[in-house]
């Protein structure tokens, strides 16, 4: 045999003789565990379902419909549970003193409609199952806390957050009356014309409860706009725009959008 030969033997057999010697401690230095770990901590997606479980159990049990689904109110409520439990607080402003209503405005700000939060965050002292936590954050002061919302009409629907981290178990719960979603504004040529919005009217919501009108540089409203159809192929019933007439200059002039006599959006135009 060459000298290379016996080289890649040697090596060869120093590697097998070093991977038996690892596999003989394996474990005796307690660095693998025996056993399965013991989680402490709830399963979040567990408690975000019963949660939202017991949550329609109360209005069902006041004579109210089941929520319609909204994933911008899905995603608040996430944002805001996971901001609670990471950072321990439990309120609506964070400690940047953002609140709702900025949160809406910079993650979805074509969210037409109001909201409502509902915020706890739960440090178990020991092990917690999810009907604990269910237990504590329904209590009878839970549940007070929560009349209001629960019995309200004009809930269309609910997003629930859950969210652990380091032991602490962050709830966030927004209730919004949903009343549709902005899709699309234009300006008139330069400028002048005024604007076109476009959106998406919520189930409950018809053509002839949207409305919108122009807010001037000064604050003062202008006239009051009926929204119209949109003309498609094929016919898209729930879509709606609304023309909001101005000749000059849009600096500074903000638009609203309403529903009957609810606020579903206000936004600066630029």
């Amino acid at each position: 045999m060459s000298a290379v030969g016996l080289i890649v033997a040697a090596v060869l057999t120093v590697g097998v003789l070093y991977l038996a010697f690892v596999s003989a401690r394996w474990g005796q230095d307690g660095t693998v565990p025996e056993r399965r770990p013991t989680w402490l901590g709830p399963d979040a997606v567990a408690v975000a379902q019963i949660v939202t479980a017991r949550l329609l159990q109360e209005r069902r049990r006041r004579g109210l419909s089941d929520p319609h689904p909204c994933p911008a109110v899905d995603e608040l409520a996430r944002h805001h549970a996971f901001d609670m439990a990471t950072r321990n607080f439990a309120r609506e402003e964070d400690p940047e003193g953002e609140d709702l209503g900025g949160r809406r405005h910079r993650l979805h700000p074509d969210y037409l409609g109001r909201l409502w939060e509902w915020d706890r965050v739960l440090e178990p002292q020991g092990p917690s199952t999810e009907e604990t936590l269910l237990a504590e954050l329904f209590s009878e002061a839970g549940l007070a806390e929560l009349e209001e919302r629960l019995g309200s009409e004009q809930v269309t629907t609910i997003g629930v957050g859950v969210a652990v981290e380091s032991g602490r178990c962050g709830v966030c719960v927004v209730f919004g009356a949903h009343l549709g979603t902005l899709s699309k504004i234009d300006l008139g040529e330069a400028g002048v014309g005024g604007w076109e919005l476009r959106g998406v009217m919520a189930p409950e919501v018809s053509l002839g409860d949207i409305w919108g009108r122009l807010i001037d540089s000064q604050g003062d409203p202008l006239a009051r706009v009926d929204a119209e159809p949109v003309d498609a192929d094929p016919p898209r019933p729930q879509d709606f725009r609304l023309r909001l007439g101005l000749d000059g200059d849009p600096q500074g002039y903000k638009a609203e959008v309403w529903v009957e006599d609810q606020l579903g959006l206000r936004r600066t135009l630029r």
